[in-house]
């Protein structure tokens, strides 16, 4: 998990410069970050990723498109995992 975090963090901020903060692969690879940090235990460190990620979608998409539920259930269960 060590050796993703850096390819994660590239790649988002590649996105970030070449197709914007609103594009569907930015708010993937935001997501992927998010996920990435979940699973090592840095909750904190994800949840405002999860955040930024769910509101694009919802931006985006709208609430009831799969891809923003599946970002929606991916708060959720950071936010059921720190007890909020």
């Amino acid at each position: 998990l060590e050796e993703a975090e850096p390819l994660y963090r590239e790649a988002l901020r590649v996105r970030r410069a070449k197709l914007g903060d609103a594009h569907p692969d930015t708010l993937a690879s935001v997501n992927n970050l998010a996920g990435l940090f979940h699973d090592r235990g840095k909750l904190e460190e994800a949840e405002p990723l999860f955040r930024e990620a769910l509101q694009g979608k919802r931006a985006k998409l709208g609430d009831a498109h799969p891809d923003t539920l599946t970002f929606m259930n991916n708060l959720a269960a950071l936010l059921e995992k720190r007890g909020k």
